[in-house]
């Protein structure tokens, strides 16, 4: 099995891209949150990828706020 480690800030590319998504986050960065992605990349369609953009987008934001205490 091979990886490759994709940098981004674009949670659509990441999700066009990847099969896992972590999310990072604090100092020393640390893991917030991973993401499966189950259709392979070759399968996704557009609307695959913007629902699971919105859903990881959502649970990002819930994150962030937990974090803060919001």
């Amino acid at each position: 099995m091979q990886a490759i480690v994709l940098i981004t800030h674009n949670i659509s590319e990441a999700v066009r891209l990847s099969d896992v998504i972590y999310v990072l986050g604090g100092k020393p960065a640390q893991i917030m949150n991973t993401y499966q992605i189950k259709t392979p990349r070759n399968q996704r369609t557009e609307q695959q990828i913007w629902a699971k953009t919105m859903a990881i987008t959502d649970q990002f934001k819930r994150d962030m706020n937990e974090m803060r205490g919001d």
